[in-house]
């Protein structure tokens, strides 16, 4: 014969994500996105992730265009939006 007892299980659900350079919210309009991640890794190319190092950004789309399109302008990149 099954037993069960009832349970209650904690678990976490999505809200929304911020900026990390201004900490606003980077879809503030529902279904309208501005968001942009940037992300690098770098090590040992293998199935373990324990060889590799993550630097993951998420930012809004007018820090992006404020910090990062000019960088990438002064690091001599042709930077057009389609």
């Amino acid at each position: 014969m099954d037993h069960y007892k009832e349970v209650t299980k904690l678990c976490t659900e999505y809200v929304n994500t911020t900026c990390d350079i201004c900490g606003n919210d980077v879809c503030p309009h529902g279904n309208l996105v501005d968001r942009v991640e940037l992300s690098h890794e770098e090590g040992e190319d293998s199935y373990d992730e324990s060889f590799t190092s993550t630097l993951s950004v998420d930012m809004c789309g007018k820090c992006f265009k404020r910090h990062i399109v000019p960088t990438l302008k002064d690091a001599g990149l042709n930077v057009k939006y389609k």
